[in-house]
This record gives structure tokens, C-alpha cells and sequence, in this order.
């Protein structure tokens, strides 16, 4: 990389600029030095040869690991300091993973071997930029991730809002990584850095027309992007009781990469929209799709990726490749710490209950309902879907959780009836009694206007009743499911 650079090398109005680390064991030319050297790549003579990383050509900063932050933190600045720029690109290269360890750090890159494998996690390239960029006020210009496997979601969310444009692959990219002796070649003071990008991408496809690369707007677009996102997880989550085995078969054909927990975004969106029939979901995959597009500039695919579109995110096929420390409440990655992604991912693996989000009317006998106690079965050829459940102790309770503004208790009045309290939030706001003198088939019960939002509803025996039994037929559940 550091050959191809120096080809046509910095200019009156560029300058190029690298932090060179060397591992023992590798390579022994060019002086076979060992520490950390940073280099102004110079413009080859007229009659000479280019430039040679060479001890010489370089300067000494010891031995430093790349895999900290503070290394970067100080290249950038010294780079800023000693070369200042309208524009900045900051390119990180070697070994990239997207949770390929799950027992390891969450996505790394730029791996050192002479600092024990120590890596730049995502977590802390978020923490450099934050200082290189004073908290996002001064952007990077651009973000180049020459490394396999960080063209994803988690990763441009980390970048968030400190870098304008992000660059990377959804896949493994080959050993000898970016072509950059043909990007510095083209490269001139006046271009922009969206036109900077779009040549990165080209050059890459060129070089290697069997992977993949794309370019990214970091900037309101993502946030378009972000929010398409997490309405899409929230239509799943709703929409699961009923279409889980179409959202499995979505998922199963859906692109996947070297790394198969990772699947294309805007893929997956359409596999959902052809297998699910669902106002709600199909609504939200549509516009996840139109988001893609919107926030990427340009991306090259090869024929063995057909459903790549530039934006990859993680979705193992299975529960047991799924990462722990992706969940939000990990404090890691700033995606799920503010989308819903990760709560899908549990109610697809079965970690929570799939629970009725949403407006429908629902049977006592539904999955969604919790019950204590002793709740026995009685097919009452009048209720509701033909079936109810009834207590005969007090104390005992159903309870279920559900997405709406309004709920409606359907039950049977009878003369064996006794007393139900009824909590919704957890506050008791009604005592019903459900005696009555004549049968009273789906008799009804209307909570207040609860406001739009996720509440749960608790139904306990209470006791005072004239008779000893109370029952639950059914709940309606009354939108809108925000």
C-alpha cells in the first residue's frame, strides 16, 4: 500500500500522510526497522524512483500500538497540525471483523501484532474521532475502513457524527486491499469528497470485480436510515405472532457474507416485502429500502453478491451465534443502544415472548397471556373463539402486555360470578363484578383512554363476591400500535 501511494505521492495541495507499524518476522527491506514511523509521502522526481518506506524516510514515535485510540488521536493531530487542509480523508487499515469472535470485542480493526493482537474496536475509534473532531463540530470529511467486514449498520453508527462519508465492504476484501496508487493518481486538490468516494469505489471494483464496496452518507440520510430501522424492528416484533415462519424463510434467502451473521439490510427488507403479507411490516420494509438508498452514494457488488446494496447489518440465522454484548442494555454499540434491532433479534430467537403489540382481539387462550395460579378450561359454546378460562381462588391472576390506547375486557356474567380487580400499568383502576342473576355471554369491560404506547393489563380474583368464580374470555386491544 505504501509503494502504491507513494507512485504519484503528495502534491502542492494534497498531502499524504501514514502511520507505519512493522512486526518482526514479515519483511526485512527497507532497513528492516521495527517501531512505528510516520511518513509524508512525498512526490517521486522527475528522474527517480518513488519513495521507500525506509528508517530514514520516516520518523520515529517508538513503538506504538495501533490498537489504541490515543495512536490515532495523535496522528490525526499532528497531521492537522503540520499539514492543515480544507478537506480531511482519514483511511485505517489491516485486519477488520464484524463480531466474528463472539467472545471479543464488538468489530475491530487494525490489528497489532506487536501490542499482543490488541485491535481498534469501534467503541474506541468513536472515542478518537469524538477528540479528533471536537464532539462531531469539525467532521472528518471522509472515512475510508480499508479492512474486511465494516460496512454495517453498527459501525456507521459509531461514526455518527463524525465523519461525513463512510467507506468499507460488506465482505472480506483481499489481502492487498484498496488500489491506491490509481486513487492518488486521479486525486486533485479541487475534488470533493463525495467525488472522492464514488473514485475509491471504482478503483476497488476495478481491482477486484468479485467483492464488494460501497460509500455512505453519514449525515441526514443515516438518520432517515436509522429511524426506517427501527419502525421496520418494531413491525416485526408486532407482526411475529403471526408471520414468524415467513420472517425465517425472508431471513434464509436473504445475502449473507464471509461472515453469515451479517446480512445485507436492504436485502433482507425485500425478502420480507415477497414472504409477508402485512400492512405494517411490508410498509416499513418499503421504506427501509428507500433509506438504503437514500444514504448510499455508490456502491459496486460482483455477480456472487447480487443482493449486496451497500449497507450490511447483524442478524445470525441462529440463537446460539448470537452475541450478547450486542443487546443495548450493554452499553457498546450506539445503534442498539437507540433502536429497537436488538429487542427483534430476541423475540426471533425466542428470548421474550412474542406478545400481541398491536390492535386485534385476542382469546384467553393466546400465548401472550401470563397466568398464575390455577386457571381451568371451559368451553363455553357463547364466548369468544368458543372457549374461556375461570379461577376459583382468589389471588390468582392473568395478565398481558400489549401496544394500544384502549383495552376491552370480554367476560361471562353469571350468577356463579364473583369479583375481578383490575390493575393496567400496575395501578388498580377498577373492581369488576362479574355477578349477575341470567347468563351474560361476552359481556364487556372498557378501560379508559390509556394514551398510545405499551401497557399491560393484570386480572386478579379478588375476593367479597357473592359467587367464587371469575373468568377471561377475551381482550381487544384498540390502536393506534405506537
Amino acid at each position: 500500500d505504501f509503494s502504491e501511494m507513494a507512485q504519484t505521492g503528495s502534491g502542492d495541495n494534497v498531502k499524504i500522510l501514514a502511520l507505519f507499524d512493522r512486526a518482526d518476522g514479515y519483511n526485512t527491506d527497507h532497513d528492516d526497522w521495527q517501531d512505528t514511523r510516520r511518513f509524508l509521502v512525498t512526490e517521486p522526481p522527475p528522474s527517480g524512483l518513488p519513495m521507500e518506506p525506509t528508517a530514514a524516510n520516516g520518523e520515529s514515535i517508538g513503538e506504538a500500538n495501533m490498537g489504541d485510540p490515543q495512536t490515532l488521536v495523535d496522528f490525526v493531530q499532528w497531521g492537522q497540525t503540520f499539514f492543515p487542509a480544507d478537506q480531511y480523508a482519514l483511511i485505517i487499515w489491516d485486519h477488520g471483523n464484524a463480531l466474528r469472535n463472539i467472545t471479543g470485542p464488538i468489530e475491530a480493526i487494525a490489528s497489532d501484532e506487536t501490542s499482543n493482537g490488541d485491535s481498534l474496536t469501534m467503541v474506541e475509534l468513536s472515542s478518537a474521532l469524538a477528540t479528533i473532531t471536537n464532539d462531531g463540530a469539525n467532521p472528518i470529511s471522509l472515512l475510508g475502513l480499508d479492512a474486511s467486514l465494516m460496512g454495517t449498520i453498527e459501525v456507521d453508527n459509531q461514526l455518527l457524527p463524525y465523519a461525513e462519508i463512510r467507506i468499507g465492504s460488506e465482505e472480506i476484501q483481499p489481502d492487498d486491499g484498496w488500489d491506491y496508487d490509481a486513487i492518488i493518481s486521479d486525486l486533485g486538490p479541487s475534488m470533493l469528497a463525495r467525488d472522492l468516494s464514488e473514485l475509491i469505489v471504482d478503483t476497488y471494483y476495478a481491482a477486484y470485480a468479485s467483492n464488494v464496496q460501497s460509500s455512505v452518507d453519514l449525515g441526514d440520510p443515516y438518520t432517515t436510515l436509522n429511524a426506517a430501522v427501527d419502525d421496520f424492528a418494531n413491525a416485526l416484533i408486532q407482526g411475529s405472532i403471526t408471520h414468524l415462519a415467513s420472517i425465517e424463510t425472508a431471513r434464509a434467502a436473504t445475502q449473507e457474507f464471509n461472515n453469515p451473521d451479517f446480512v445485507d439490510l436492504y436485502d433482507f427488507a425485500h425478502q420480507v416485502s415477497l414472504e409477508v403479507n402485512d400492512v405494517g411490516i411490508d410498509t416499513t420494509a418499503a421504506a427501509v429500502k428507500t433509506a438504503v438508498d437514500g444514504a448510499v452514494i455508490y456502491e459496486q457488488h460482483g455477480s456472487a453478491w447480487a443482493g449486496a446494496h451497500g449497507i450490511s447489518i447483524y442478524f445470525p440465522e441462529l440463537a446460539e451465534n448470537y452475541n450478547d454484548l450486542y443487546a443495548g442494555n450493554q452499553g457498546l454499540l450506539t445503534f442498539t443502544a437507540n433502536n429497537k434491532w436488538d429487542e427483534w433479534l430476541d423475540v426471533f430467537y425466542g428470548a421474550v415472548p412474542i406478545i400481541p403489540l398491536g390492535s386485534g382481539k385476542y382469546d384467553d387462550t393466546h400465548e401472550a397471556w401470563t397466568y398464575n395460579g390455577t386457571w381451568l378450561d371451559y368451553p363455553g359454546p357463547d364466548s369468544y373463539d368458543g372457549t374461556l378460562k375461570y379461577s376459583t381462588s382468589t389471588g390468582n391472576y392473568g395478565e398481558i402486555e400489549f401496544t394500544g390506547t384502549q383495552v376491552i375486557l370480554s367476560y361471562t356474567a353469571h350468577l356463579s360470578r364473583g369479583k375481578m380487580d383490575i390493575y393496567v400499568d400496575g395501578n388498580k383502576v377498577d373492581t369488576l363484578d362479574q355477578y349477575s342473576s341470567t347468563l351474560q355471554w361476552q359481556k364487556t369491560w372498557t378501560s379508559a383512554d390509556l394514551g398510545s404506547g405499551s401497557h399491560t393489563i393484570k386480572l386478579v380474583h379478588a375476593s367479597g363476591g357473592i359467587g367464587g368464580f371469575v373468568d377471561i374470555d377475551s381482550i381487544e386491544v384498540v390502536g393506534p400500535d405506537t
